[in-house]
């Protein structure tokens, strides 16, 4: 597991430790790191949005050259129908799926979310994303 934020990766532990899964781990940002490695499946879960418009393309070419034939990628993004929602980065309509042009695409959709309860305000809130199961050719 990557991630930048200390917070994130100390969750992903606790689940991984009480589910029985075996992880690595790394603090690091996807843009500025070099990876040495190919992997099997990488796992992207409503985290490319925090990148700034620049950094997008970097990262899913990061992350596709360093994925093994046969190897997965399973994405989802915040999507510009989330007109009010303030990310550095909202994805187009269709722009996560052209991204991966040339890989098998098992699984793309849109969609709005199901209703969630915000911790800080107590508001309830839908978001709109992209969902992207793909298999490197």
């Amino acid at each position: 597991a990557l991630d930048k934020d200390r917070g994130m990766l100390t969750r992903l532990k606790q689940a991984a430790k009480e589910e029985g899964v075996r992880f690595t781990y790394q603090r690091a940002n996807i843009v500025k790191m070099k990876l040495k490695k190919k992997y099997d499946v990488i796992v992207a879960a409503v985290s490319l949005h925090f990148l700034k418009p620049a950094e997008i393309g970097k990262a899913i070419a990061t992350m596709k050259s360093h994925t093994k034939r046969g190897g997965l990628h399973m994405i989802t993004v915040h999507t510009k129908a989330n007109s009010r929602l303030e990310q550095k980065y909202l994805f187009s309509k269709n722009e996560l799926r052209n991204y991966y042009r040339g890989w098998k695409i098992h699984h793309y959709r849109e969609l709005w979310g199901n209703p969630f309860q915000m911790k800080k305000s107590g508001k309830f809130m839908r978001r709109h994303r992209a969902e992207l199961l793909a298999e490197k050719r």
